[in-house]
């Protein structure tokens, strides 16, 4: 169960990673219209976004465009994310899982992803979690930056089915862009089966 945890850590790595690129695209309004539901979890997403499951209770990757997709997913050593290119990664975390951590609060959780995010070459400074709401749900949230990404975390409480991680990238100054959808993921996210 702790491996899983782990491998949440190193899969943040390599997607804020991938947020080496710069520049800005357009914004405005976003409709959820797409609908992802397997392994227990379900969201909205963009229509025109490409999604991918790794399986088994695994995360799924989530994004504006195949090439953004395929750079999320890539080696550390190859990401890139370019002007406009946007990035998700969506991460259950189940029940047992969740247990197992006992008594820590999302906060802790998003300070420890921080700190062990910080040792990775090229990754973003965070600043300090903060609660939310999110859609009734509760929650934690965080933003980080690098010279050439913006990062944001959100954490969700899903109760008795455990907890689910939001993680969007950008190139820098584009993550206000990404903001909506990351949002209406968390709001409309569930988790209704033991995933993992």
């Amino acid at each position: 169960m702790i491996r899983k945890f782990g491998l949440v850590l190193v899969c943040l790595a390599a997607v804020f990673l991938a947020a080496c690129g710069g520049g800005s695209s357009g914004g405005g309004a976003v409709t959820l219209d797409q609908t992802f539901d397997a392994d227990g979890l379900s969201f909205k997403y963009p229509s025109g976004w490409v999604t991918e499951a790794t399986g088994d209770g695994g995360p799924v990757y989530l994004a504006n465009s195949q090439a953004a997709l395929d750079a999320a997913k890539a080696s550390t050593s190859t990401l890139n994310l370019a002007a406009g290119q946007q990035a998700v990664v969506i991460f259950p975390i189940p029940a047992e899982l969740a247990s197992a951590m006992g008594g820590t609060t999302l906060i802790d959780l998003l300070k420890t992803m921080s700190q062990s995010i910080a040792g990775t070459e090229g990754a973003p400074t965070f600043g300090e979690p903060t609660e939310a709401t999110i859609g009734g749900k509760t929650g934690a949230r965080m933003a980080g930056t690098s010279d050439s990404a913006d990062a944001q975390i959100i954490m969700l409480n899903l109760g008795d089915s455990g907890y689910l991680m939001v993680f969007g990238v950008t190139p820098k100054g584009d993550i206000s862009k990404l903001e909506p959808v990351l949002n209406g993921i968390a709001e409309g996210a569930n988790l209704t089966a033991a995933t993992g």
